[in-house]
């Protein structure tokens, strides 16, 4: 594995060792609908692999945050949730698997001139605690780490975690990543952490709150401390993204707040909390508030001007199928529902990236309360290859 952070030399290292409300796939959809259509369309090949899945597109971090470890040794543990987010990473010929190829953390140090440690852990879902990770088994280890020396005062950056070979994970349950955290005595003086989106306000003017949809714990942060309690903190997104070698994607809404100036301008803000439960319908959470919901594909391997069409269905996902299975050479799955799924609108890739946007007039906003959009970008490459995005959830 690399490890390939902005500021450090690359170095070789070794990776070892659900809610009330769940809209979890349905296992009962079947058919071909809009796939035979685009299939017709076709008859081979760009591959760009350690793609971001798109959990931190278009976020602006309130803060680095050691939770409730505060100066404990502790693990901060993002949550990528199956009731959100499907289809990534399908590119194992494994059945109801997902394939990692790394992960990049935002890391945060109080004093850059005093090297740290870290570690990154790979967890499944508990099968007895829906939406906790299972702390007795994690997949993966990698670390420990040292940030190295960087000059005195404060330092953010990225860390790019690459693995050599892949991980598969199981595509049926939520998936954690944290970071193990050294002890850090003298915070907030000193001590590493990792940057975060707040979703509530506080001491910290940037913070992007969601809407009205519950979020399962209301956090996708929690903690685990040295003596293997688990709890999640207050709302927040740690910036965490997942690496994979097919397109990622990301709901997005544009808005109004002024805590979140990086959602005012298209495509709006992304990742999982006002993207993914925008403030959209009447009567608003935060007075003033009218997001535009969206979604953009996420996909570096594509030239500017490739079409991609964008799917649009409600309720539950569909039952995941492989693309490569209708069109040989394509990437990703089928993850909506064919009876009821619609080609929303056609656009055209520019820098990797294509978005819609999904106005809302004051009628819809006050009867769409809680309903599930589910979105989907599937790009046609050279007029003969599919390239998919994940499927994912916004709840308005």
């Amino acid at each position: 594995m690399h490890r390939n952070p902005e500021t450090c030399d690359e170095q070789a290292v070794a990776w070892w060792p659900a809610p009330a409300a769940s809209l979890r796939p349905d296992r009962r959809a079947k058919g071909r609908g809009w796939l035979a259509a685009l299939a017709c369309l076709i008859l081979a090949p760009a591959l760009v692999s350690q793609q971001p899945l798109g959990a931190t597109f278009r976020t602006q971090a309130s803060t680095a945050s050691r939770g409730a470890l505060v100066s404990a040794r502790g693990t901060l543990v993002a949550r990528f949730d199956l009731d959100d987010c499907v289809g990534w990473g399908a590119t194992t010929s494994t059945p109801n698997r997902r394939v990692v190829r790394g992960a990049t953390v935002q890391l945060e140090d109080k004093n850059g001139a005093s090297p740290e440690t870290w570690t990154l852990v790979v967890y499944g879902e508990d099968p007895a605690a829906p939406g906790f990770p299972a702390t007795g088994t994690p997949l993966r280890v990698a670390g420990p780490f040292s940030t190295g020396q960087r000059p005195t005062g404060l330092a953010r950056w990225t860390e790019t975690l690459v693995l050599p070979a892949p991980l598969e994970v199981p595509a049926d349950r939520d998936l954690f990543v944290g970071v193990v955290l050294a002890a850090a005595p003298t915070w907030p003086s000193d001590g590493l952490a990792v940057q975060c989106v707040l979703g509530a306000p506080s001491q910290w003017p940037i913070y992007d709150q969601p809407g009205t949809a519950p979020i399962q714990h209301g956090s996708y942060g929690l903690a685990i401390d040295a003596n293997g309690q688990r709890f999640y903190n207050s709302t927040r997104q740690l910036l965490i993204d997942l690496l994979t070698d097919a397109p990622g994607g990301s709901c997005t809404a544009i808005t109004n707040q002024p805590s979140y100036p990086l959602g005012s301008t298209a495509p709006g803000s992304g990742g999982y909390l006002s993207a993914a439960h925008p403030d959209a319908t009447t009567p608003a959470r935060q007075a003033g508030r009218a997001d535009t919901p969206g979604f953009a594909l996420l996909d570096p391997a594509l030239p500017n001007g490739t079409p991609v069409f964008f799917l649009l269905d409600i309720g539950a996902f569909g039952t995941e199928q492989p693309l490569a299975a209708f069109v040989p050479g394509s990437v990703g799955v089928s993850c909506l529902k064919p009876p009821s799924t619609l080609v929303a609108s056609l656009g055209f890739a520019a820098n990797g990236t294509a978005a819609i946007q999904v106005p809302l007039n004051t009628g819809q906003r006050t009867w769409l309360r809680g309903l599930p959009l589910l979105y989907q970008g599937v790009a046609l490459t050279n007029g003969t290859l599919l390239r998919a995005s994940p499927c994912l959830r916004q709840v308005l």
